[in-house]
């Protein structure tokens, strides 16, 4: 399966991948604090614009070739500030006070949680999203495994990949888990 960064994204483009995006994440325990799934709906779907098109501005977003699949990728080395603040600006601007702090409050959890490994160099996988019409099909797996296969295009290789990913299968939250992968270059013979 061919993955590619996607470049030169047109605003019809953009409104599907936020849609996509956004409507496979409004069930994620991330924003069960913005209220019932129809009350949080359209927030959660403003939020991932906004977030979508900071991994895109940072040149962090991969697309299957059919465009079914996405995955952000982002080396902890050269992550952009410029696109994070641009998106946090609009998050302030754009939501109530109480919805930023909850939120910020969950990604702290996940913050701690990876603490340990964090400080290390590393590949971050920001987000992955499957269409729900291609979902069961190993698209998650492909775009997880281009990421492993990414390592050796950085000019000085990350130890590991960090995965920090909340499972969404239908209409309902499944599951949070940390993976780390160990890469040779961590392994003491």
């Amino acid at each position: 399966m061919k993955i590619e960064l996607v470049k030169n994204l047109l605003p019809e483009e953009h409104g599907k991948i936020k849609q996509l995006v956004g409507e496979a994440f409004v069930t994620n325990e991330l924003f069960h604090n913005w209220g019932t799934l129809e009350e949080r709906h359209d927030d959660v779907i403003k939020y991932m614009d906004y977030y979508v098109e900071y991994v895109y501005q940072s040149k962090a977003l991969y697309s299957t070739e059919d465009k079914t699949g996405y995955i952000g990728l982002m080396d902890s080395k050269n992550a952009p500030t410029g696109p994070q603040l641009k998106m946090l600006l609009k998050m302030f601007r754009g939501f109530k006070f109480s919805k930023i702090k909850s939120l910020l409050s969950f990604i702290k959890q996940i913050e701690n949680g990876n603490a340990k490994y964090a400080k290390s160099h590393h590949l971050d996988i920001l987000m992955v999203c499957v269409d729900k019409g291609h979902q069961g099909k190993g698209i998650a797996t492909s775009l997880v495994n281009f990421a492993k296969q990414s390592i050796p295009q950085f000019t000085v290789a990350p130890s590991y990949v960090l995965i920090s990913v909340l499972i969404v299968k239908g209409n309902s939250f499944h599951s949070l888990y940390f993976t780390l992968y160990v890469l040779p270059s961590m392994v003491i013979s």
